[in-house]
């Protein structure tokens, strides 16, 4: 084989290795992410209030899908919360459970409902917003807690 045709099909190799390399790496969540967590990023309600995927607040809400999660990006989900409690609620998110527990220095959870103030039977769309960092490592699955709360 003349040294020029195998210089291109070792360029060509290196090219195709590089390019898989680079789809593989690119994505920090893929159908492993799917496996790993169709039900592990989930919304547990508590003190009086609900969470629900419609705005009528009929449909339960109990899991998110941050499947198209990328490197860098930032995935938006809208809840609905529902104060279902007799008073006057405050809202609070906060999440836990991170796992694996290095995922915390990779992805910030925030929501736009913070010391919110909700009336009694009132619904309010809240979004949660999931953001990666531009370097997120080897990371390719996780799975947390997100709980949401009232207070008086």
């Amino acid at each position: 084989m003349p040294k020029t045709r195998i210089l291109i099909i070792t360029t060509t190799l290196i090219i195709i290795i590089v390019a898989i390399a680079m789809a593989t790496a690119g994505s920090l969540v893929s159908s492993k992410k799917e496996q790993a967590n169709s039900d592990a990023n989930t919304a547990i309600e508590t003190l009086n209030v609900s969470i629900f995927n419609d705005s009528a607040a009929t449909m339960p809400c109990t899991s998110f899908n941050w499947e198209s999660l990328q490197p860098g990006l930032n995935v938006t989900d809208t809840i609905y919360v529902k104060n279902t409690g007799n008073t006057i609620e405050t809202l609070h998110m906060n999440s836990t459970d991170w796992n694996p527990a290095s995922t915390t220095s990779v992805l910030t959870l925030t929501w736009d409902k913070e010391n919110n103030i909700l009336p009694v039977g009132a619904v309010t769309p809240a979004k949660l917003t999931l953001t990666a960092a531009q370097n997120t490592g080897n990371l390719t699955a996780f799975n947390f807690k997100i709980i949401i709360e009232g207070s008086p």
